[in-house]
């Protein structure tokens, strides 16, 4: 009787493929650095300046300084609480605005237009509104970043609502289902890919909001280290800072990635 071989399942291809991925980032940041070094120390006069573009080893220093700042932890918690913060107010009302317009076709035609003109009204113009209306503390800072985030999120949200398959919905209205049963078992799961895309894209807006309202009124945080840098001059900590605030925003957006991938596990 002849026998039937089974191979085994190719573990190496996936981990290959990472780790290519990962020495293709690596070599394209050292080739970023190594033109960025270049362009400083032999690019044209006004750009050899300390003040217009750093060299990356000043870069390095002053990160290795901010870090091991005694008041860096603060700053960076001022910033993570008003990012976090903002996207999760954010997220929830545009969440919920979503389901409020998909079931009551009336509040979408009244609040369509409103909600369109206030995405294209540039936050930073709203950003000292909500300062004079809520203070100098972490409240506006709050409201600045959800009001970045509220949109993607509403938007989202209502294409994923919209693309609820009827057929479904006519299955769970023969089988006697409540409303809640059929939003919980057919309307969330069918939705839920666009809204995790939306929260995706919304959590790198997030941090911007904050900073723009810290540019404008605080005492603490990533975006009031990063103003005093640039007024004294310090284009080297200014870097630093922006690295920071990067990561931080990486951070969000790493941890909402890993939710989806959590949630959404079959696509």
């Amino acid at each position: 009787m002849e026998s039937t071989q089974v191979k085994s399942p190719d573990i190496k291809g996936p981990r290959n493929g990472r780790l290519r991925t990962a020495v293709l980032a690596v070599g394209f940041a050292a080739l970023v650095l190594a033109g960025w070094d270049a362009l400083v120390r032999w690019g044209p006069a006004e750009i050899r300046d300390a003040n217009i573009l750093p060299l990356p080893e000043s870069v390095f220093h002053a990160l290795v300084d901010l870090s091991t700042s005694p008041d860096i932890g603060e700053h960076i918690l001022t910033t993570a609480t008003e990012s976090v913060g903002g996207f999760l107010l954010g997220s929830a009302v545009g969440i919920l605005g979503a389901i409020l317009m998909q079931y009551i076709p009336l509040l979408a035609t009244l609040l369509t237009p409103y909600i369109v003109a206030f995405q294209v009204m540039p936050k930073v113009v709203l950003a000292p509104v909500f300062i004079t209306w809520l203070g100098f503390g972490m409240s506006p800072k709050l409201v600045t970043a959800a009001a970045i985030v509220f949109f993607p999120v509403l938007v989202n949200a209502r294409l994923g609502l919209q693309s609820v398959d009827g057929d479904a919905l006519e299955m769970m209205k023969s089988l006697s289902a409540t409303r809640m049963q059929t939003f919980r078992k057919v309307v969330v799961p069918a939705a839920l890919p666009a809204v995790m895309a939306g929260l995706v894209s919304a959590a790198t807006l997030a941090p911007i909001g904050a900073l723009v309202a810290e540019f404008l009124s605080s005492q603490s945080g990533l975006g009031y280290l990063l103003l005093n840098y640039m007024n004294s001059l310090q284009t080297d900590y200014v870097f630093a800072g922006i690295v920071i605030i990067s990561l931080l925003g990486f951070a969000l957006y790493g941890s909402i990635r890993l939710l989806e991938k959590r949630l959404v596990y079959w696509t």
